[in-house]
């Protein structure tokens, strides 16, 4: 009854709608490195990433996403949003016992979008500057390879939970016009 349960739960999960520039994986390893589990450490740490992605925007405006995608291959592109990003993120984590890491990241990111329509050869630039979403979240470690002298614990299987907070900054304007939504949610 209990793995029926489980495998219930686990097909019960919502899909996740992803953005293309979206960090994935363990961020606590990135910024921490191999020894997170390391017990009773306090640990501060610095992340700066960069982000870039040109997207084509079709010719065929109105239509729904679905057939802008069908014809998409054969359309021209009406012009072009080109997205840089750079993040800086302050990384906090505490190692309670050897299993469990607390860790806060708080972000800034700095978003600059230039869209170009290439008809009329016109191009804007926004850009925008701000706190972005926190993330609070926990490791739990389950399984870890045997410590052995002169090679410690090279490989282990740990939990990750946590929040994603909805904290940066949405539906901005700029002169009383809402900003294109790549401008909006620090994320």
């Amino acid at each position: 009854m209990k793995r029926a349960f489980i495998v219930i739960l686990l097909c019960a999960a919502l899909p996740a709608l992803p953005c293309s520039i979206c960090r994935c994986g363990d961020a606590t390893f990135n910024a921490l490195g191999p020894n997170v589990f390391a017990e009773g450490k306090f640990r501060l740490a610095l992340d700066w990433d960069r982000f870039d992605k040109d997207s084509a925007v079709p010719a065929v405006a109105g239509m729904g996403l679905r057939a802008s995608r069908r014809l998409f291959d054969t359309a021209p592109a009406a012009g072009l949003d080109s997205e840089v990003e750079n993040r800086l993120t302050a990384a906090f984590s505490y190692v309670f016992g050897e299993r469990v890491v607390a860790v806060v990241r708080v972000p800034w990111s700095q978003k600059r979008l230039t869209s170009t329509d290439f008809g009329s050869g016109i191009s804007e630039t926004g850009r925008t500057s701000d706190l972005s979403d926190p993330e609070i979240y926990a490791l739990v470690r389950i399984w870890s390879a045997p410590f052995k002298p002169g090679l410690g614990r090279r490989a282990w299987v740990s939990l990750i939970g946590g929040v994603k907070t909805p904290w940066g900054k949405n539906d901005l304007s700029a002169g009383g016009v809402r900003l294109d939504e790549h401008l909006h949610r620090q994320g």
